[in-house]
């Protein structure tokens, strides 16, 4: 192993680690003086290693066709489970994927380094989003731990908007408040997906997606790390479609395609 596999190597090892703290983190509710200092110890060694500027990204094994440009945006809500879920939503996607708008459900300090990871797995342009970032072709947002993300419209085109408003179904970020303004703002010009995860904030979202025009799309119990928030969505008929995890970016592919 050459030194710069070394150095990869440790990222993704620190990354992962620092993830898990973060869901621990979001149950518990709370940190304790212990965890706090582990996070800070990983926060500042992660601070040091940037493969993505190192190395670049590494290539896909099996390169993903282009899809044709289209005006639709993809919102994407998540919890417990979601950091992999993600993972293996975007990992099946084309580097020109219509914007991605995510809420994972993440302390603050936390969203950054998960959407650098991302960032440095996948041909997109990832990055935690900041207040006036425009959804383009091709470009995710992460939405930053303690704010809201609600997208809008302008003349041109989809950009997002940080608020610092009270939890919602106590998230801040909530997938609900996302789900609602893409509601808003694109209607049936979206899609929106629900993700595994605690709780049932997203699937009022979800709902006011679909009766907007949108097309909408909830995780499976079988391929969920925890139902409860596809499940509400489900019970409330938000979803058009119900899918494993695995399936769920074919499924967006063929409805930008149609």
């Amino acid at each position: 192993m050459n030194r710069d596999d070394e150095t990869l190597q440790i990222f993704f090892s620190e990354t992962e680690e620092l993830l898990k703290l973060a869901e621990k983190s979001l149950l518990a509710l709370e940190s304790t003086p212990e965890s706090t200092s582990d996070i800070e110890q990983l926060l500042a060694t992660r601070a040091r290693i940037k493969p993505s500027v190192l190395f670049g990204k590494p290539e896909k094994p099996v390169p993903i066709a282009k899809i044709r440009p289209s005006n639709k945006i993809i919102a994407i809500g998540a919890s417990t489970g979601g950091t992999q879920a993600i993972q293996r939503v975007l990992g099946s996607m084309p580097s020109n994927i219509n914007g991605v708008a995510i809420v994972q459900h993440m302390p603050a300090r936390f969203t950054k380094t998960f959407a650098q990871m991302l960032d440095t797995l996948f041909p997109m342009d990832i990055k935690e989003a900041e207040d006036g970032d425009r959804l383009d072709e091709g470009r995710v947002l992460v939405a930053p731990g303690g704010w809201h993300l609600h997208v809008a419209k302008g003349h041109k085109g989809y950009y997002v908007r940080l608020q610092d408003g009270r939890p919602v179904k106590h998230q801040r970020p909530s997938a609900d408040v996302l789900f609602h303004s893409v509601a808003k703002s694109a209607a049936y010009d979206a899609i929106g997906i629900l993700l595994t995860g605690m709780g049932n904030d997203g699937a009022a979202g979800l709902l006011a997606m679909k009766q907007a025009g949108a097309f909408t799309i909830a995780q499976d119990e079988a391929t969920s790390v925890v139902f409860g928030m596809p499940g509400s969505a489900i019970e409330r008929g938000a979803a058009e479609v119900v899918a494993p995890l695995d399936d769920i970016a074919d499924i967006v592919l063929s409805r930008l395609k149609s």
